[in-house]
């Protein structure tokens, strides 16, 4: 499967779709195949059916040793568990609370880490979005973890007279891509890239001056999209802009994931640019992670050996990201009910009140 190409992934979709019969157990596997060719398009990523990767847990004296879900990604270095994922045809309530029960019980594993996501991947969906909308309660309470949903028909809502081997539906692009622009914002492949080429935003005088700082292997790292940010005291009010709605949405999620935020989506303001509520320090903090899991993912080997191993260049790095982040006094938005915390002035036209005799 070809890095980063989606069309792979569709074209085998396509072709085992057109021979599917009804067959429960062969609609099933019809998705897991997907997201299987999906994962195997994101660098350093590697799935792996869930039969094949047990998971164990304990709670006080009891033990087991055979949880799982369909899919359980991990990182191809450090063999860290970053995903689980349920897959089916379609999203029903019985399914979902399935789900989230045994998402909970994977919570409990010591492969489970801070940064293990819970997804959800269905072909379409049939439950009420009070359901829902509890089950991503229950799971946030219990584990303090989000409940991810990708639901990548062409037809989004399930017709029990239009069952998927009758039907023959397709695959939605833009889910296809959110999808795979999740899993590589938390990898963390998109926020920032380690480069040669000279930017505007540094001079060639200071590039050459970290090289030989480095010892020559790194230059520096470009800034992907354009990031603004509103101090409001203990908060910050931070927008994102990219040259398409996924580039910005990929790098809001790497950010989600190195937990600059806990919102799972973003607020949009157009196409291009959306906008969260964070703190400067955790901002900071998700820039390092995000730099760290770069340098890892990709120049592992320069950093063996060396005290400290990448962390201190991360650091660098995160530091110099939020200096060329651009503070503003003021930007314009939709009210956001959940921060009033963060005043604009109104306007006057200079005509008192009006008073009634």
């Amino acid at each position: 499967m070809t890095e980063n190409d989606l069309s792979s992934a569709v074209e085998r979709y396509n072709s085992t779709l057109a021979s599917i019969s009804n067959d429960k157990s062969s609609s099933g596997m019809l998705f897991e195949r997907l997201i299987y060719d999906i994962v195997s398009t994101v660098p350093c990523l590697s799935p792996s059916v869930g039969n094949d990767d047990y998971l164990s847990a304990t709670i006080g004296d009891c033990s087991i040793n055979n949880l799982q879900v369909d899919i359980h990604v991990r990182h191809k270095e450090t063999n860290e568990l970053l995903f689980c994922i349920e897959s089916k045809t379609y999203v029903d309530s019985c399914f979902c609370k399935r789900a989230v029960s045994d998402f909970m019980s994977i919570s409990r594993a010591k492969d489970c880490t801070k940064n293990t996501k819970f997804i959800l991947f269905a072909g379409q969906q049939c439950i009420a979005q009070k359901t829902l909308d509890y089950s991503r309660a229950w799971l946030k309470e219990f584990t303090s973890k989000q409940l991810c949903l990708f639901i990548v028909n062409d037809v989004k809502q399930r017709n029990p007279q239009r069952p998927l081997y009758r039907a023959k539906y397709g695959l939605d692009p833009k889910e296809l891509q959110r999808f795979q622009g999740f899993l590589m914002g938390s990898a963390g492949l998109p926020g920032l890239r380690i480069c040669q080429a000279l930017s505007s935003v540094i001079t060639a005088k200071k590039v050459l001056v970290y090289a030989r700082q480095e010892g020559g292997s790194l230059l520096h790292y470009v800034q992907m999209i354009n990031i603004e940010y509103v101090d409001c005291g203990k908060d910050i009010q931070v927008f994102l802009r990219g040259d398409s709605h996924e580039e910005t949405e990929q790098n809001f999620w790497s950010l989600y994931h190195w937990r600059a935020t806990e919102k799972e989506e973003p607020n949009w303001l157009d196409e291009f640019q959306c906008y969260f509520w964070t703190q400067k320090a955790r901002l900071l903090k998700a820039f390092e992670g995000a730099a760290l899991g770069y340098l890892l993912n990709n120049h592992i080997e320069r950093f063996k050996g060396k005290r400290g191993g990448a962390m201190p260049l991360a650091k660098r790095l995160a530091v110099r990201r939020l200096n060329n982040c651009t503070r503003l006094p003021y930007k314009r938005t939709q009210v956001d009910i959940i921060n009033l915390n963060c005043y604009s002035m109104g306007t006057i036209d200079g005509k008192g009140p009006k008073v009634s005799a």
